[in-house]
């Protein structure tokens, strides 16, 4: 057999996702659900397509598709470019000019927001920024994508603007342990202006596409190394500032999924979103914003253009997504315009700062923005008038519609109709394939039990399509409790008799400890191989960043000195569960309380 065969892949997932489609769509046409009007909901919302954000297959439409977004970035660019801020600041003097007539509420909220984003971030402290500087996980300008992690990004030369390298100067400096854990591979590092020499010195980042969905890419910038390492730092130490007002980036999805359903069954709330926001936060605007030390300090470690298809584009907006600012920014600056908003709609007065209630009725996680109807139109007006694109398809702030949307969620009074969006496998490695059929299984559950109820789910013509084809592909069945990730294996929803019959194999072995847990195997990611790095950066890394959870609750380790790989694939781990469902599911029966005493 030759190695070409060797690596052909078990099935064609594009041709598994199209079956899965069909199949589930005869299923919701025959099967009766257990509420008519949710039915009707979900029938509507599910007509959008499953597929949407399943990965496009390779081919000519993914070179239009690129091309597509790259002309969208262009476009926004020159609105940005364009936009006349004088309609905000007429006689440009960003400190003093107050509006008259119809934009008088506007320029109230604009002041407030100032106010906001002062009191949010207070005095810019470079030890409390430097704390949190560190390398991200995504690749940058002289580092391959296949070879990102730590030790690749502190080999010289590194990429950095000029207006970077001081900084980084001045981190060195701060972090005595890592310029002497550079000094093997960088002798000269220690001498006054000895960075320069092991720096190349850029004046762009570099702009590339990827796949949002299955119709559309997205533009993302590859930024200088350097740079990447102080906007780390700085990105987190932003979004640290906001959590005690209420915006905390590891939660804020889940927060916004739950006033969706509550603006749904209420219809008080709305649900605002923008496009192109990342690319639409104005340096203009920024500048008025942010105290200045803050807008410096993001200045000089941002590229101020960025290459584009070899052309060298100049940024009117702050950053681009890429830059680890850019998304935090974004946040503080919507959410500062949202409260202001808010404070403005229900007090005409002239004071600098909204009440502490007025930061309690507003939520924002990147563009995604939620506050009452009733101040909708003034936040959407100045987010106009600055220069942000409200996306009026996506938003939605009336009392007439009882449909809401945000991270994700889609409600109908209190109704979920989010279809079920398919993505695709990480590669056609029989690991990741027989991971992927997993997690097709158990969101496919969770979308049927949610809108046909407990009793007719377990019948449907897809659920026995994929029980034949993770039959077909793995020796045994690795059942799972429903709190696991759904690439482990298979949850059983507390259904597991008439699920396993589905199924031509057998469930994997469990087995009960001491203390009465059941240990059992499921999926996990493998970890990825190991790369060069050296003793003195590894001690770096240890001591600057020890288990624990920073601002986005992301726990470090000495792992992040590795080669990253794109393909991993996934190993057979242990875990444990007290779950009597999980219990039966592996034939162990669950002793009582009453018996075991």
């Amino acid at each position: 057999m030759s190695r070409k065969e060797l690596r052909k892949p078990l099935f064609d997932h594009f041709d598994v996702s199209e079956r899965w489609r069909q199949t589930l769509d005869e299923d919701l046409n025959h099967c009766v659900p257990i509420s008519a009007k949710e039915w009707d909901f979900f029938k509507a919302a599910q007509s959008s397509g499953s597929l949407k954000k399943y990965p496009p297959a390779p081919g000519p439409e993914s070179e239009k598709r690129s091309a597509a977004a790259i002309t969208k970035f262009r476009e926004v660019v020159e609105h940005l470019r364009d936009f006349d801020y004088r309609i905000v600041w007429p006689d440009q003097d960003w400190m003093h000019s107050t509006l008259r007539g119809e934009r008088a509420d506007q320029s109230v909220v604009l002041a407030r927001a100032r106010s906001v984003c002062r009191q949010i971030l207070g005095c810019l402290s470079t030890e409390e920024w430097f704390q949190e500087c560190r390398h991200g996980p995504g690749t940058s300008l002289g580092v391959s994508f296949a070879d990102s992690g730590n030790s690749a990004k502190f080999v010289p030369p590194w990429t950095s603007t000029e207006t970077a390298v001081p900084w980084f100067g001045h981190y060195l400096r701060y972090d005595d342990l890592l310029g002497r854990a550079l000094l093997p591979s960088c002798p000269d590092l220690s001498l006054e202006e000895g960075i320069w020499r092991y720096v190349e010195v850029v004046k762009s980042s570099r702009l590339t596409t990827v796949p949002k969905n299955s119709t559309t890419d997205r533009t993302i910038a590859v930024e200088p190394t350097l740079n990447m390492f102080l906007q780390q730092g700085l990105g987190r130490l932003i979004a640290r500032k906001l959590v005690p007002f209420g915006v905390d980036i590891q939660v804020q999805q889940d927060k916004h999924r739950d006033l969706a359903y509550m603006g749904s069954l209420t219809r008080s709330l709305a649900t605002i979103d923008f496009s192109s926001a990342s690319d639409t936060v104005g340096v203009v605007l920024l500048k008025y914003l942010l105290p200045a030390p803050w807008f410096e300090a993001v200045e000089q470690i941002r590229c101020p253009s960025v290459s584009v298809e070899g052309e060298v584009v100049e940024l009117s907006c702050i950053a681009t997504m890429g830059n680890a600012t850019t998304f935090v920014l974004e946040t503080l600056v919507l959410f500062s315009l949202a409260v202001a908003a808010v404070s403005v709609g229900h007090d005409k007065s002239r004071t600098s700062f909204p009440s502490w209630e007025d930061f309690q009725k507003v939520s924002v996680f990147g563009d995604d923005c939620i506050l009452p109807v009733e101040d909708a139109d003034l936040f959407m007006s100045v987010c106009k008038a600055v220069g942000f694109l409200v996306n009026m398809e996506k938003s939605f702030f009336t009392r007439d519609t009882a449909f809401r949307e945000s991270c994700g969620a889609d409600y109908i009074g209190g109704h979920n109709v989010r279809p079920v969006y398919l993505g695709g496998p990480r590669s056609n490695k029989p690991s990741n394939l027989r991971a992927w059929l997993y997690t097709i299984w158990n969101v496919t559950c969770k979308r049927l039990i949610s809108s046909l109820g407990p009793l007719t789910y377990a019948y449907s013509q897809v659920l026995q399509y994929l029980a034949s084809l993770i039959s077909r592909y793995n020796k045994e069945l690795f059942l799972i409790s429903v709190s696991d990730p759904d690439d482990a294996g298979i949850m059983t929803f507390g259904d597991e008799g008439r699920l396993l019959r589905l199924f031509t194999i057998s469930p994997a072995s469990g087995m009960l400890d001491k203390n009465g847990t059941l240990k059992y195997r499921r999926l996990v990611s493998a970890p990825p191989s190991v790369g060069i790095f050296s003793p003195e950066l590894e001690l770096w890394l240890r001591l600057k960043f020890p288990v624990y959870c920073d601002p986005f609750h992301v726990v470090r380790k000495s792992k992040d000195f590795t080669v990253r790989k794109t393909d991993r694939g996934y190993v057979v781990g242990w875990a444990s569960s007290f779950d009597d469902a999980l219990r039966r599911a592996y034939g162990i029966i669950p002793v009582s309380p009453e018996v075991s005493r």
